[in-house]
Protein backbone atom coordinates (compact mmCIF):
# COMPACT_ATOMS: atom_id res chain seq x y z
CA UNK A 1 0.00 0.00 0.00
CA UNK A 2 2.71 2.21 1.10
CA UNK A 3 4.15 1.54 -2.52
CA UNK A 4 1.19 2.21 -4.29
CA UNK A 5 0.52 5.84 -2.87
CA UNK A 6 4.33 6.41 -3.22
CA UNK A 7 4.13 5.44 -7.08
CA UNK A 8 0.45 7.37 -7.55
CA UNK A 9 2.14 10.54 -6.14
CA UNK A 10 4.75 10.29 -8.20
CA UNK A 11 2.99 9.75 -11.23
CA UNK A 12 0.52 12.28 -10.21
CA UNK A 13 3.68 14.95 -10.40
CA UNK A 14 4.95 13.88 -13.76
CA UNK A 15 0.88 14.41 -15.27
CA UNK A 16 0.91 17.61 -13.46
CA UNK A 17 3.79 19.02 -15.33
CA UNK A 18 1.94 18.80 -18.53
CA UNK A 19 -0.80 20.86 -17.49
CA UNK A 20 -2.43 23.59 -19.64
CA UNK A 21 -0.53 27.02 -19.17
CA UNK A 22 -2.48 30.40 -18.03
CA UNK A 23 -2.44 32.96 -21.03
CA UNK A 24 -4.25 36.15 -21.71
CA UNK A 25 -6.03 36.42 -25.24
CA UNK A 26 -6.91 39.85 -26.52
CA UNK A 27 -9.58 39.53 -29.51
CA UNK A 28 -10.19 43.36 -29.72
CA UNK A 29 -13.89 42.96 -28.37
CA UNK A 30 -15.05 44.53 -25.10
CA UNK A 31 -12.18 47.01 -25.07
CA UNK A 32 -12.15 51.11 -25.19
CA UNK A 33 -11.49 52.81 -28.19
CA UNK A 34 -10.70 56.30 -28.13
CA UNK A 35 -10.38 58.42 -30.83
CA UNK A 36 -8.43 61.32 -32.01
CA UNK A 37 -11.73 63.71 -32.00
CA UNK A 38 -12.59 62.96 -28.30
CA UNK A 39 -15.14 60.82 -28.76
CA UNK A 40 -14.95 56.55 -27.21
CA UNK A 41 -16.99 53.54 -27.70
CA UNK A 42 -17.00 49.60 -26.83
CA UNK A 43 -15.93 47.14 -29.31
CA UNK A 44 -18.67 44.56 -29.88
CA UNK A 45 -18.36 42.49 -32.70
CA UNK A 46 -20.30 44.91 -34.33
CA UNK A 47 -19.44 48.31 -36.30
CA UNK A 48 -15.60 49.34 -36.37
CA UNK A 49 -13.92 53.04 -35.02
CA UNK A 50 -11.57 54.64 -36.95
CA UNK A 51 -9.63 57.26 -36.35
CA UNK A 52 -8.07 55.05 -33.74
CA UNK A 53 -5.69 57.01 -31.17
CA UNK A 54 -5.64 53.69 -28.85
CA UNK A 55 -7.19 50.87 -27.63
CA UNK A 56 -7.33 49.99 -24.17
CA UNK A 57 -7.32 46.19 -23.45
CA UNK A 58 -9.18 45.86 -20.08
CA UNK A 59 -8.75 42.41 -19.81
CA UNK A 60 -5.12 42.24 -18.93
CA UNK A 61 -3.98 42.84 -15.96
CA UNK A 62 -2.13 46.60 -15.81
CA UNK A 63 -4.08 47.65 -18.81
CA UNK A 64 -2.33 46.62 -22.78
CA UNK A 65 -3.04 49.84 -24.39
CA UNK A 66 -2.36 50.05 -28.59
CA UNK A 67 -1.19 53.15 -29.97
CA UNK A 68 -1.84 54.07 -33.46
CA UNK A 69 0.07 56.63 -34.54
CA UNK A 70 1.47 57.67 -37.74
CA UNK A 71 -1.29 55.08 -39.15
CA UNK A 72 -4.92 55.58 -39.93
CA UNK A 73 -5.89 52.70 -37.27
CA UNK A 74 -9.33 50.94 -36.87
CA UNK A 75 -10.58 48.88 -34.36
CA UNK A 76 -13.81 46.81 -34.61
CA UNK A 77 -15.56 44.84 -37.12
CA UNK A 78 -13.31 45.61 -39.98
CA UNK A 79 -14.32 42.61 -42.38
CA UNK A 80 -17.82 42.86 -41.21
CA UNK A 81 -17.37 39.14 -40.48
CA UNK A 82 -18.74 39.82 -36.93
CA UNK A 83 -14.91 39.49 -35.64
CA UNK A 84 -12.91 42.76 -34.30
CA UNK A 85 -9.59 43.46 -35.25
CA UNK A 86 -6.88 46.00 -35.41
CA UNK A 87 -6.63 47.51 -38.35
CA UNK A 88 -3.57 49.81 -39.56
CA UNK A 89 -2.74 51.66 -42.88
CA UNK A 90 0.29 53.37 -43.21
CA UNK A 91 -0.36 55.60 -45.75
CA UNK A 92 2.19 56.62 -48.68
CA UNK A 93 4.35 59.44 -47.04
CA UNK A 94 4.39 57.19 -43.61
CA UNK A 95 8.35 57.50 -42.72
CA UNK A 96 9.51 53.48 -42.56
CA UNK A 97 10.57 53.79 -39.10
CA UNK A 98 7.79 55.53 -37.39
CA UNK A 99 5.93 52.81 -35.45
CA UNK A 100 2.32 52.48 -36.62
CA UNK A 101 1.19 50.22 -33.63
CA UNK A 102 2.58 50.22 -30.30
CA UNK A 103 1.24 48.44 -27.44
CA UNK A 104 2.49 48.22 -23.57
CA UNK A 105 0.58 47.81 -20.39
CA UNK A 106 -1.03 51.00 -18.81
CA UNK A 107 1.63 50.89 -15.87
CA UNK A 108 4.58 49.85 -17.29
CA UNK A 109 4.87 46.36 -16.08
CA UNK A 110 6.86 43.93 -18.16
CA UNK A 111 4.92 41.65 -20.24
CA UNK A 112 5.52 38.27 -22.77
CA UNK A 113 4.04 38.42 -26.44
CA UNK A 114 3.51 34.93 -26.79
CA UNK A 115 1.58 34.76 -30.58
CA UNK A 116 -1.16 36.94 -32.81
CA UNK A 117 -3.08 36.48 -35.48
CA UNK A 118 -2.22 38.07 -38.89
CA UNK A 119 -5.20 38.90 -40.87
CA UNK A 120 -3.70 41.42 -43.40
CA UNK A 121 -0.55 42.58 -44.70
CA UNK A 122 -0.65 43.68 -48.21
CA UNK A 123 0.52 46.36 -50.48
CA UNK A 124 -2.67 46.15 -52.36
CA UNK A 125 -5.99 47.62 -50.45
CA UNK A 126 -8.59 44.83 -50.04
CA UNK A 127 -6.29 42.60 -52.20
CA UNK A 128 -3.84 39.90 -52.00
CA UNK A 129 -0.24 40.47 -51.20
CA UNK A 130 2.23 40.58 -53.44
CA UNK A 131 5.32 39.47 -51.14
CA UNK A 132 7.02 42.68 -51.51
CA UNK A 133 5.72 43.94 -48.01
CA UNK A 134 7.84 44.68 -45.27
CA UNK A 135 6.50 45.20 -41.79
CA UNK A 136 8.53 44.58 -39.02
CA UNK A 137 7.78 43.52 -35.43
CA UNK A 138 9.88 45.20 -32.56
CA UNK A 139 10.52 43.95 -28.83
CA UNK A 140 11.75 46.46 -26.80
CA UNK A 141 13.07 46.36 -23.20
CA UNK A 142 13.07 49.74 -21.93
CA UNK A 143 10.51 51.18 -24.34
CA UNK A 144 12.80 52.60 -26.13
CA UNK A 145 15.14 51.11 -28.41
CA UNK A 146 14.43 47.79 -30.70
CA UNK A 147 15.78 45.16 -28.82
CA UNK A 148 14.96 42.63 -31.34
CA UNK A 149 13.16 42.79 -34.79
CA UNK A 150 10.77 40.24 -36.74
CA UNK A 151 9.99 40.55 -40.75
CA UNK A 152 6.41 40.01 -40.96
CA UNK A 153 5.52 37.11 -43.39
CA UNK A 154 2.88 38.76 -46.08
CA UNK A 155 -0.99 38.40 -45.73
CA UNK A 156 -3.66 38.20 -48.17
CA UNK A 157 -6.31 41.36 -47.13
CA UNK A 158 -9.22 39.34 -44.63
CA UNK A 159 -9.88 35.84 -42.71
CA UNK A 160 -8.64 33.46 -42.39
CA UNK A 161 -5.36 34.62 -41.04
CA UNK A 162 -2.00 33.10 -39.83
CA UNK A 163 -0.76 32.51 -36.20
CA UNK A 164 2.71 34.20 -35.74
CA UNK A 165 4.01 32.13 -32.73
CA UNK A 166 7.13 34.31 -31.04
CA UNK A 167 10.06 32.81 -29.47
CA UNK A 168 12.11 33.82 -26.06
CA UNK A 169 13.39 37.64 -27.82
CA UNK A 170 9.68 38.85 -26.88
CA UNK A 171 9.55 37.67 -23.40
CA UNK A 172 9.91 40.11 -20.44
CA UNK A 173 9.77 43.04 -22.40
CA UNK A 174 8.30 46.70 -21.78
CA UNK A 175 6.81 47.20 -25.26
CA UNK A 176 6.13 46.02 -28.71
CA UNK A 177 5.10 47.76 -31.80
CA UNK A 178 4.81 47.90 -36.04
CA UNK A 179 7.22 49.50 -38.15
CA UNK A 180 6.26 49.30 -41.98
CA UNK A 181 7.32 50.77 -45.96
CA UNK A 182 4.49 53.05 -46.48
CA UNK A 183 0.96 51.84 -47.70
CA UNK A 184 0.84 48.74 -46.15
CA UNK A 185 -2.56 47.70 -45.17
CA UNK A 186 -1.55 45.39 -41.73
CA UNK A 187 -3.91 43.82 -39.09
CA UNK A 188 -3.85 41.52 -36.06
CA UNK A 189 -6.27 39.80 -33.97
CA UNK A 190 -6.08 37.58 -31.03
CA UNK A 191 -2.84 38.51 -29.37
CA UNK A 192 -2.17 35.93 -26.66
CA UNK A 193 0.63 37.67 -23.85
CA UNK A 194 1.67 36.55 -20.62
CA UNK A 195 1.68 32.55 -21.32
CA UNK A 196 3.27 30.35 -18.98
CA UNK A 197 5.68 28.25 -19.70
CA UNK A 198 4.44 24.66 -19.47
CA UNK A 199 6.57 22.28 -18.24
CA UNK A 200 8.80 19.80 -20.06
CA UNK A 201 6.74 16.60 -20.07
CA UNK A 202 8.78 13.47 -19.37
CA UNK A 203 9.95 10.90 -21.98
CA UNK A 204 8.80 7.49 -22.12
CA UNK A 205 11.85 6.34 -20.93
CA UNK A 206 11.36 8.35 -17.72
CA UNK A 207 8.41 6.69 -16.72
CA UNK A 208 9.99 3.22 -17.67
CA UNK A 209 12.85 3.95 -14.70
CA UNK A 210 10.39 5.35 -12.38
CA UNK A 211 8.77 2.01 -12.84
CA UNK A 212 11.53 -0.31 -12.16
CA UNK A 213 13.19 1.80 -9.64
CA UNK A 214 9.65 1.37 -7.68
CA UNK A 215 9.42 -2.40 -8.45
CA UNK A 216 13.35 -2.55 -7.33
CA UNK A 217 12.03 -0.89 -4.11
CA UNK A 218 9.30 -3.72 -3.85
CA UNK A 219 11.70 -6.56 -4.55
CA UNK A 220 13.61 -5.14 -1.74
CA UNK A 221 11.15 -4.64 0.81
CA UNK A 222 10.25 -8.01 0.15
CA UNK A 223 13.64 -9.38 0.94
CA UNK A 224 13.44 -7.79 3.88
CA UNK A 225 10.25 -8.63 5.36
CA UNK A 226 11.32 -12.23 4.67
CA UNK A 227 14.67 -11.81 6.76
CA UNK A 228 12.92 -10.29 9.69
CA UNK A 229 10.04 -13.32 9.36
CA UNK A 230 13.27 -15.96 9.53
CA UNK A 231 14.94 -13.89 12.54
CA UNK A 232 11.61 -14.21 14.41
CA UNK A 233 11.31 -18.11 13.43
CA UNK A 234 14.32 -18.45 15.03
CA UNK A 235 14.27 -16.55 18.15
CA UNK A 236 10.76 -17.73 19.21
CA UNK A 237 12.49 -22.10 18.71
Amino acid sequence: MHLLRTFSAALGLVLATAGPANATTIDFTGGTAAMHNGWAGITQNAGTFSDLAVYYAENTEGVLSFYTQVSEGFVGDYYAVENDVLHSDWSDTAAADAPGILAYKRYGESLDLNSFVLTTNTANMYGNANGSERVFLHASLDFLHSSYVMLMPSQDWGFPGTKIILGEQFKNIKAFWFTSDPGVSFAIDDVVIDEESPPSVPEPGTLALLGLGLAWLAVRRSWADRRVACLRALLTE
